[in-house]
């Protein structure tokens, strides 16, 4: 029988097929259902190590967690991505104006019915898109007695249409600073990914490790029952001796001594092998009629799986938890050293640009007004440039530093986890 020093190196071609193999849910559900079906009949129940570790990553509340934690690894690209949504907005309002005026030929009251109708986008490369379509119906009251001079229109209609392209030329210049976060999102959630994968590559060794274990422990509960049923066979041969005269007394003594040794060594086997196998049990939620079982009458074998294992793992280097979580570190390094350039970006002054066009009409009646503001024939052009500054930006100096620690922190494990594997 061959021996590992190593429990790492005797789980890592397990670790390994697992991982290339993948064990999907239907496959695994299959084969509880077998060994269930199994568990009911009186033949021994035979559980392999594949077993184990598909009912473990289907099952447990530990891999649920892992599960569940993943959940959440989309978030912060989401919440980056939220800023390119497009916006949608609609108003409508009523109202009556009757202010004091400061002149005679102001109207007395002014009422209005507007319908505001909005959109907007912001895109990845720091342009900004607006428009907006408004129509309204005017009434107004003039004071009675004006010249013919004065006359104005007491009932029309207004549309106006508005188009504006803004854009960022230092803070977001062509959208530098989107780009960093939404990449340092991204390398977030690979690490959330590789995680997930170290820690179900953790569960593995363990449901593999307490397998084995059971193993053993059947295998020294079987050598002690071979060691039973040779002392048996000894002490009847002892007696056979004895009654013909070639042996004594003292030699039966001391074979009947040996038996009792051996039957308790076989007794403790037996316990520690199911306590075990209750261990794997519980772990593994297997229920109350596997924990019913004898554990000595179930056969833990040791199958082509470990020679396949090796074979698919013949060019692989180092271990598979160690290349996850190097992954992860890397990841999360990298993630946090975009969020601090993106931290500091963010913290400069902008300096836009900002073209917009009107138009609007005016009638007695709705549908002119509507064709000559869509129309531009009334346009109104302006651009202007302007500066967006935030003085002590106190949100992007925190945003820096916890970056600026989450980079240090990898930076450190990563270099501690190189110097154990030299």
């Amino acid at each position: 029988m061959t021996h590992c020093h190593s429990s790492r190196a005797c789980l890592a071609p397990i670790i390994c097929l697992t991982l290339i193999v993948g064990w999907s849910a239907g496959v695994a559900k299959g084969q509880k259902r077998t060994v269930s079906s199994s568990a009911s009949r009186s033949a021994p129940l035979t559980i392999t190590v594949e077993q184990i570790i598909g009912y473990g990553l289907q099952a447990t509340d530990a891999v649920k967690l892992l599960d569940a934690q993943l959940i959440g690894a989309p978030v912060a690209r989401l919440n980056i991505g939220s800023a390119f949504d497009t916006k949608v907005t609609g108003e409508l309002r009523r109202t009556d104006n009757r202010f004091e005026t400061s002149g005679g030929f102001s109207p007395e009251r002014i009422e209005q019915n507007l319908l505001k109708v909005g959109a907007s986008r912001l895109f990845s490369s720091g342009t900004a898109l607006r428009g907006e379509w408004q129509h309204a119906l005017n009434a107004n009251d003039f004071p009675a007695g004006l010249p013919p001079t004065f006359a104005a229109q007491e009932e029309f209609a207004e549309s106006q249409l508005t188009l504006a392209l803004r854009q960022s030329l230092y803070r977001n210049f062509f959208g530098r600073t989107f780009r960093k976060s939404l990449e340092a999102a991204k390398r977030g959630e690979s690490a959330a990914l590789q995680n997930n994968i170290a820690g179900k590559e953790d569960l593995v060794v363990s449901f593999a490790e307490q397998y084995y274990q059971a193993w053993n422990a059947k295998e020294r509960w079987r050598f002690a029952k071979e060691r039973v049923t040779r002392q048996n066979r000894l002490l009847r041969v002892t007696k056979v001796k004895q009654n013909r005269g070639t042996s004594e007394r003292p030699d039966v003594l001391q074979v009947e001594s040996a038996l009792i040794i051996s039957e308790q060594a076989q007794a403790d086997a037996k316990r520690a092998l199911n306590d075990i196998w209750q261990a794997l049990v519980i772990a593994l939620n297997l229920g109350p009629q596997y924990a019913k079982l004898d554990a000595t009458q179930i056969n833990l074998v040791l199958g082509s799986e470990v020679q396949s294992a090796k074979a698919a793992c013949a060019a692989y280097q180092g271990q598979p938890k160690t290349v996850a979580q190097q992954k992860a570190s890397r990841d999360i390094a990298a993630s946090a050293a975009l969020r601090m350039e993106a931290a500091k970006d963010g913290a400069r002054p902008d300096i836009y640009a900002e073209l917009a066009i009107a138009s609007n009409g005016i009638a007695e009646d709705s549908p002119p007004t509507m064709s000559e503001s869509g129309k531009f024939q009334h346009p109104r052009l302006s651009v202007a440039v302007g500066v967006d500054w935030t003085i002590g930006p106190k949100a992007e100096q925190a945003k820096y530093l916890e970056a600026y620690q989450l980079k240090l922190q990898q930076e450190l494990q990563q270099s501690q986890v190189h110097s154990n594997l030299k």
